[in-house]
């Protein structure tokens, strides 16, 4: 039996949902582009707490990924929020894209002066 959930990602098998095709459908040709082979673009969300920014996130992943056009990268900065050294960030990010990618980092990084 499902039950509510009010806290975290929802999972369909486990709790009641609204299933918000609309919002997915828009979050998707915001990222892929009206034609997909010309690209898209970043966008941001911004809610309060617990207003399911996580889960369209996560919807967002798995409709693009099932599509298998798109190299897709998940980078969590969330640990970098009090972090000064720029040149640490820059090379966290550079080394997650180059494991995503799954391609080696060539060069070096450079710190871009403040």
């Amino acid at each position: 039996m499902r039950r509510f959930s009010s806290y975290g990602p929802v999972d369909k098998d486990l709790h009641y949902f609204v299933p918000r095709k609309k919002l997915v459908e828009k979050g998707l040709l915001q990222l892929t582009g009206d034609a997909p082979e010309k690209g898209g673009h970043y966008f941001t969300v911004w809610a309060p707490r617990q207003f399911g920014k996580t889960w369209l996130m996560r919807e967002l992943y798995f409709k693009i990924k099932e599509e298998n056009k798109f190299d897709i990268i998940v980078i969590n900065l969330e640990n970098f929020k009090e972090e000064k050294n720029l040149s640490a960030i820059h090379s966290f990010i550079a080394k997650k894209i180059c494991e995503g990618l799954q391609k080696p980092l060539i060069g070096k990084l450079e710190t871009p002066e403040q």
